[in-house]
């Protein structure tokens, strides 16, 4: 993904369940990395943070009628998230970490390429409850079927 506008990489994996054959409702569970760095201003200085953050989504995705062969979804979940900065100014490396509650909401389209691969365009919003950063998201993602 993109975040922020400024190429910083956003990588997840997860599994995904239906709910129901009835319903298209689909229970997901996904871990997601994603590492920015970001000028900050200490004093009358400006020096690079870099923030990691680890999070582990639950989520429900919605799967909306089909267009042809393209099929749209929404998803949207919580989850905690483990944010590490660090700040290193040459003198005196600083660093904070802390665990937080984590939400995110992805929108796009699936597209199958074979019965049991698809590959998904779309966008998603990552963010955390006592972090003023979200990461807005473009992504393409790959999907296998078991």
């Amino acid at each position: 993904g993109l975040a922020d506008g400024k190429g910083a990489p956003l990588y997840g994996a997860g599994y995904r369940n239906r709910i129901s054959q009835s319903w298209p409702l689909s229970l997901e569970a996904e871990v997601v990395f994603q590492r920015d760095k970001d000028v900050v201003v200490i004093g009358v200085g400006q020096e690079e943070a870099t923030r990691r953050a680890i999070s582990g989504l639950v989520s429900l995705r919605w799967d909306g009628p089909k267009f042809g062969r393209f099929k749209p979804y929404f998803s949207g979940g919580v989850g905690p998230s483990q944010v590490k900065v660090e700040i290193d100014d040459g003198f005196t490396p600083l660093s904070d970490s802390n665990i937080e509650l984590a939400y995110g909401a992805r929108v796009g389209i699936s597209y199958p390429v074979t019965r049991k691969v698809a590959v998904e365009a779309g966008y998603r919003l990552l963010g955390a409850t006592n972090d003023d950063i979200k990461t807005h998201s473009a992504e393409v993602g790959l999907n296998y079927r078991f």
